[in-house]
C-alpha cells in the first residue's frame, strides 16, 4: 500500500473566489452578490492551484472555479479544447503542445527543441507580452485567452540506454505526449517517436522517453527507468487557460487574466520545489541515476533540433517569438553547474539494529473516523488507501506496511530517541513521527520538524499485536 503525505495528497475540487460590490438596497446600503461559479477543467489539479489562488485574490471572491480533473488517460487534450469549445465547462487548462492539431500554430515557439530550456527562462517569456501576444490567436475559434502557466521541463529518460547525444537516441522508440512538434524533434535525432499518455502508462518496447522529474517519481517509472539526463530540457510543457468567450463577461475575462499573470511566479515555485522534491524522492529509492550530457554532446543535440527549427520558422509568428524567446535568454546569467540535479550528497536514513519500537502493530478505523479526524492534512488524504485495518511491522531497522485486503509497502525505520523515521520504498517518502510504548500501546505524534506524518498513522493508537 502507499499512505500520501501531505506533499503527496490529491488536490479536490477548489473554491476560489471574491467579490464585487452588489446593488444599492432600498436603504441605500449595498448587497454583495452571490459568487459566480464557473467551471475549469483541467488535467494537473496540483499545477492549477496558484491560478485558482490568485482568482481568489484578484476577484475577492466573486468568482468561483470548481476545477474538474480531466487526465489524459480518459480525456483527451484535444477534448479539453473542444469541451470548452462546446460550452461543456467555462474554462479548461490545455497544455500548450496541443493547439498545433486544432490548428493554432502561435504557441509551437514554447515547445521548440532546447528553446525554453529551464523554469527561470519559462518564467520571463510567460511573464513577457510574448505570452499574451500568443494568447490573441485563440479568438479564432470563439475562445478568449486567459494566460499561460508555466509547467515542468521534460528530460530524456533512459530505460534500455543512456540518452545523452543524437547518436543515444538513433533508432530508438521514445515515448512522448502527442506533440507534432515533439515527433518531429525526436526523428531529426532518428529516434522513433511513440504516443503516449504517460503519467503511469507502460512503458513496454520502449527505450526512452521525454518526461517531467515529478511525472517518472509519481508514476514510479523509476521501477523501468534507469537515467534521467538532467542537464537536457528537450522543451517545457507550459498550460494555456482559455475561457469561452460567450459565457463570461468582459469584467470577469479581466479579472481572470489579471490573476493568470499574477500566478506565474507562484507557479514557477511550485514547478521548482515539487522537481526538487521528487528528485530527492527518486535519490532515496536509490533506482536510476541522475546523469549530465557533456559540452560537445549539448551541441550535437542543438545542431541536430536545426531542421525544426528552420520548419518552425517558416510560420512568421512563429519566428517572432523564438527571437524575443532568445533575447530573454541572453539577458539571464549561464546556469551554475550546481543548480543541475544530482544525487550527489543524498543517504538514504541508516537502519538501526533491534529498538524498543521492534514489534506488530494494529489499528482500524473507518473513513468515517478518518474524514473527521482533526489532524487531517486535507481533503485528498481521504482515499481507499488510507482507512481500515492496518498492521505496522517494525523489525531491526526495517518497517513494512500493509491493509488487510490491500497491498504492502516495506522500508527502512530509524529510531533516535522518542522519535522515529519511516522512510517507504514505494513512495520514497520519509514520514516522521514523535512516539510512545506505553503497555503494549503505540501512540505516534507528528511532529513537522521531522517531516511529513500523514493522518492515518494517527487516528487512533497501535496495539501491539506480535
Amino acid at each position: 500500500m502507499n499512505l500520501l503525505s501531505k506533499l503527496g495528497a490529491a488536490v479536490v475540487v477548489v473554491a476560489a473566489v471574491v467579490g464585487c460590490g452588489g446593488p444599492a438596497d432600498k436603504a441605500g446600503g449595498s448587497q454583495t452578490p452571490d459568487p459566480v461559479t464557473l467551471t475549469l477543467a483541467t488535467p494537473v489539479i496540483e499545477e492549477s492551484q496558484p491560478f485558482v489562488e490568485e482568482v481568489g485574490r484578484v476577484s475577492g471572491n466573486s468568482i468561483h472555479l470548481d476545477l474538474l480533473s480531466r487526465p489524459s488517460t480518459d480525456f483527451t487534450e484535444a477534448e479539453l479544447i473542444r469541451s470548452v469549445e462546446a460550452g461543456e465547462v467555462d474554462l479548461a487548462v490545455v497544455p500548450a503542445r496541443a493547439w498545433h492539431a486544432r490548428g493554432i500554430k502561435d504557441f509551437d515557439a514554447l515547445s521548440a527543441p532546447m528553446a525554453v530550456d529551464s523554469l527561470t527562462l519559462e518564467q520571463q517569456v510567460l511573464a513577457s507580452d510574448v505570452a499574451a501576444d500568443m494568447l490573441t490567436s485563440v479568438s479564432a475559434i470563439g475562445l478568449a485567452g486567459i494566460g499561460i502557466l508555466p509547467g515542468p521541463m521534460r528530460k530524456p529518460v533512459g530505460i534500455t540506454r543512456k540518452l545523452l547525444g543524437p547518436a543515444d537516441f538513433r533508432g530508438a522508440r521514445i515515448g512522448l505526449s502527442a506533440s507534432e512538434v515533439g515527433m518531429r524533434a525526436l526523428q531529426a535525432l532518428g529516434a522513433t517517436p511513440v504516443t503516449s499518455t504517460l503519467g503511469g502508462a507502460p512503458l513496454e518496447r520502449m527505450d526512452g522517453l521525454e518526461y517531467q522529474v515529478t511525472g517518472i517519481q509519481g508514476a514510479q517509472y523509476d521501477n523501468v527507468a534507469r537515467t534521467i539526463t538532467a542537464n537536457v530540457s528537450l522543451w517545457a510543457r507550459p498550460l494555456v487557460i482559455v475561457a469561452n468567450s460567450k459565457k463570461l463577461g468582459a469584467g470577469q475575462v479581466d479579472m481572470l487574466r489579471s490573476a493568470a499573470r499574477a500566478a506565474v511566479r507562484s507557479t514557477t515555485e511550485l514547478q521548482r520545489k515539487t522537481e526538487i522534491e521528487s528528485a530527492s524522492v527518486l535519490c532515496r529509492r536509490g533506482k536510476l541515476q541522475f546523469i549530465t550530457a557533456g559540452g560537445a554532446q549539448l551541441q550535437q543535440l542543438r545542431a541536430a533540433f536545426a531542421p525544426v527549427n528552420s520548419w518552425l520558422q517558416q510560420d512568421a509568428k512563429t519566428k517572432s517569438h523564438l527571437e524575443r524567446i532568445q533575447a530573454l535568454r541572453a539577458q539571464l546569467p549561464a546556469t551554475a553547474a550546481s543548480n543541475v540535479m544530482s544525487c550527489a550528497g543524498s543517504q538514504p536514513p541508516v537502519a538501526t539494529a533491534a529498538s524498543k519500537l521492534d514489534g506488530v502493530y494494529e489499528t482500524s478505523f473507518t473513513k468515517a473516523e478518518l474524514a473527521a479526524s482533526p489532524l487531517l492534512y486535507d481533503a485528498g488524504e481521504i482515499n481507499d488507501d488510507n482507512w481500515g485495518d492496518l498492521t505496522l511491522t517494525i523489525k531491526e531497522g526495517q518497517v513494512a506496511l500493509s491493509k488487510r485486503g490491500g497491498g504492502t509497502d516495506t522500508g527502512t525505520c530509524t529510531v533516535r530517541g522518542d522519535t522515529v523515521l519511516l522512510t517507504f520504498s514505494g513512495s520514497g517518502e520519509t514520514f516522521g513521527f514523535r512516539w510512545n510504548l506505553y503497555r503494549d500501546t503505540l501512540t505516534l505524534r507528528r511532529d513537522e520538524s521531522l517531516g511529513p506524518g500523514p493522518t492515518p498513522f494517527l487516528v487512533k493508537p497501535w496495539r501491539r499485536a506480535g
